[in-house]
């Protein structure tokens, strides 16, 4: 009995200390692999435990869901660096219900949901729905105006996408306005369940651009797998109105691709026109560290859409772009290197204010009075209230 409980103990020590470190999981695919004893079968074969004792600790796998999927015949214990890790029991093709890449969803009609999965919850009726804009004929999904704040899932069908390839995932998002702010986050998983959504893409953030605006990010997973991305709305129940959510792609890129360019300013002009000037310094290296060659393009993106490309750019080059036409108001810039290889990471954002200002209230106001008369005096303002606003992300 005593050499049984070493084992056990040894097992469960592994699991545990494999459950702390594992980051990033796949799909686990031949659940028939435990749930009809054949786990629990090969278990006892490999480790000589008894049946009673075999069934808890496959229970306990079962329940801790931090699989790592491998190609090879099943394998419990792993070594990597100091650390033991559980791997993967299973690993075969992707499903058949896996989605092509790259994956563009456009919502053209109301059959593209069929292939997602919708979760409302917290069990309200309200959740993500088709919608047609009868003035524009545009189509999209919406979530809706409540009696309750939103808790709604949007997830993608299963994607199978391959380790240390990186992936560029983008989406257009609008909201009624500033006065209705929505809260979305996109996160990512093995499974198209809200349990399974346990790594963020993208966190959390405010929506209140009227115009779609483009969210780019990419990814790199850590193994070979299929992936479930879920854009979780949580818009709360005193603000919002209507979020919308279009266009979803993921692309695959290639790791010779550019890395992030350095957004070194945004200037506004200085005489309320509406124009802007981009300073940047062009990548060296690609995504994979290594030295990029000329020619490069770049994309100036503003608010996430793209307004003009740059040729010929050399590596690490210092460069100027002006937009001629920023919009009267806050204006976001990123840029975005591409080569021949692939499109690059996109760099940092920093917003400006770009327009006519309102003028800050007057400073060394004095007052002067005769018997007929008041005199009030100030200094001439010479400054908008939003001079001092550049803000990066």
């Amino acid at each position: 009995m005593n050499r049984y409980l070493s084992k056990l103990f040894l097992l469960t020590t592994t699991a545990l200390i494999g459950f702390s470190t594992t980051t990033v999981c796949a799909q686990r695919y031949e659940k028939n692999f435990y749930k009809n004893g054949t786990g629990c079968n090969w278990l006892m074969r490999k480790v000589n435990l008894p049946l009673i004792i075999c069934k808890g600790l496959w229970a306990l796998i079962d329940k801790v869901s931090f699989y790592h999927p491998v190609k090879s015949r099943p394998s419990v214990l792993k070594r990597t660096g100091r650390s033991v890790l559980v791997r993967s029991l299973f690993m075969k093709e992707a499903p058949g219900n896996a989605a092509e890449l790259p994956f563009k969803e456009g919502f053209d009609n109301e059959n593209a949901l069929k292939s997602f999965t919708i979760i409302d919850a917290n069990k309200d009726g309200n959740t993500w729905s088709y919608f047609l804009d009868n003035e524009t004929g545009q189509s999209a999904v919406q979530m809706q105006y409540g009696d309750n704040s939103h808790d709604d899932w949007l997830i993608t069908p299963p994607l199978a996408l391959k380790a240390n390839m990186v992936y560029n995932i983008s989406y257009r998002v609008a909201s009624k306005g500033i006065s209705y702010p929505e809260l979305l986050e996109v996160k990512y998983g093995n499974a198209a369940t809200v349990d399974a959504m346990t790594n963020v893409l993208v966190e959390q953030h405010k929506i209140t651009n009227t115009e779609y605006e483009t969210i780019k990010q990419t990814f790199t997973p850590t193994a070979d797998g299929v992936y479930y991305f879920g854009f979780h709305c949580t818009s709360d129940v005193d603000w919002f109105w209507q979020l919308i959510l279009d266009d979803i792609s993921v692309e695959g890129n290639s790791m010779k691709a550019p890395n992030e360019a350095n957004l070194v300013s945004v200037t506004a002009a200085n005489d309320g026109s509406l124009k802007a000037t981009i300073d940047f310094v062009a990548p060296a290296t690609a995504i994979d560290g290594s030295n990029l060659e000329a020619p490069l393009t770049i994309d100036i993106m503003r608010n996430g859409e793209k307004i003009g490309e740059m040729r010929d750019i050399e590596p690490n080059g210092s460069y100027k772009y002006v937009d001629n036409e920023a919009e009267q108001g806050i204006n976001a810039y990123s840029v975005i290197a591409k080569n021949s290889l692939g499109e690059g990471k996109e760099s940092k954002r920093i917003e400006v204010y770009v327009g006519v200002d309102t003028p800050i209230a007057p400073t060394n106001i004095q007052t002067s009075q005769t018997d007929d008369s008041i005199t009030l005096t100030w200094d001439a303002v010479t400054t908008g209230s939003r001079w001092w606003l550049c803000k990066t992300g």
